[in-house]
């Protein structure tokens, strides 16, 4: 999974798909996928945090917001997105590895609790509900 979220950046998920084989109709499943490793520790937390660059950038970057080069999977994944690194800084050991290894993660993360009000951009396209998780996550994260 961390090998075809490699390519969400340069190709889209039916490409990827085609080549992976399968019945996926959304790249969410992997993140989902990735999220419950690392919630059962299952994780080989290193490998994760290392191969997860294109996901992070793409996640980060709000003002395309592409996944796959597709904005509709940019909307469904971001929810889990914040979910996933809210459970990776929760359950894995090197937390700083993450933020040092991902520039511009943190800065994300500050900002997705101004989206309501800053980026309504954003928050239109969101669903209600996932714009509120999202703001809700990013909370916990700032206490953590």
């Amino acid at each position: 999974m961390l090998n075809f979220l490699k390519r969400c950046e340069d190709e889209t998920f039916d490409k990827v798909i085609s080549d992976v084989g399968g019945n996926l109709k959304t790249p969410t499943t992997w993140l989902k996928v990735i999220e419950s490793a690392v919630i059962n520790d299952d994780c080989e937390e290193e490998k994760i945090v290392q191969n997860i660059g294109p996901l992070v950038r793409c996640m980060c970057n709000d003002t395309t917001r592409l996944f796959f080069k597709s904005n509709k999977h940019w909307t469904e994944a971001i929810p889990i997105f914040a979910e996933l690194i809210l459970h990776m800084i929760g359950f894995c050991n090197n937390v700083d590895t993450l933020f040092l290894h991902h520039e511009g993660l943190l800065s994300t993360i500050v900002q997705w609790g101004f989206w309501e009000s800053h980026r309504p951009d954003i928050a239109m396209e969101l669903k209600a509900e996932d714009c509120t998780k999202v703001i809700h996550w990013e909370k916990k994260l700032l206490k953590s």
